[in-house]
C-alpha cells in the first residue's frame, strides 16, 4: 500500500513539470510523453493489485480513490494549457480521461458498504430474494 500512497504523487510531480514546460512554450517530446503515459498505466496496475489484496471493501474503494485522485490531479494540471492543437498532446488527455473514467467506476463499484454485502451474503445464504442497493 505504501507504494500506492507514494508512487502517484511522484507521477503528479512528473506531470506538473512538464505542463510547466508546456505553458513556457516548449513542446515535450514523444518519448517524454510516453514515459508519462507509462507512469499512469502503472497507477492503475498498483491499484489493481492493491485493491485485490486488501479485505475490505472500503479498503479496495480506498485503492480507487488514490488512483482516482492521481488521474484527476494530472487532468487539472494538464486543463490548464490553453487550448492546443498538439496531437500528442491531446491523445495524453485522453488517456487520463479513460483513465479518470475507468477508476470513478470502479471506486463506485465498491461504494456498496461491508454491511450492504453483509445483509446481500445473508439474504442469499437463505434462499432469500437479494440485491446490493445501487
Amino acid at each position: 500500500m505504501t507504494l500506492l500512497s507514494e508512487f502517484p504523487q511522484q507521477v503528479i510531480a512528473s506531470h506538473a513539470l512538464i505542463v510547466a514546460e508546456v505553458m513556457s512554450g516548449e513542446r515535450p517530446s514523444a518519448d517524454v510523453l510516453l514515459e508519462l503515459a507509462a507512469e499512469l498505466l502503472v497507477v492503475d496496475k498498483l491499484t489493481v493489485m492493491a485493491a485485490r489484496q486488501v479485505r475490505m471493501i472500503r479498503d479496495a474503494r480506498d485503492c480507487w480513490a488514490a488512483g482516482y485522485a492521481c488521474y484527476r490531479s494530472s487532468a487539472d494540471l494538464w486543463n490548464q494549457i490553453p487550448g492546443d492543437d498538439d496531437d500528442r498532446l491531446t491523445g495524453h488527455g485522453r488517456l487520463l480521461t479513460r483513465l479518470i473514467r475507468s477508476a470513478d467506476e470502479r471506486r463506485e463499484f465498491y461504494s456498496v458498504t461491508d454491511r450492504d454485502r453483509a445483509v446481500y451474503n445473508a439474504q442469499r445464504d437463505h434462499g432469500l430474494p437479494c440485491a446490493l442497493p445501487e
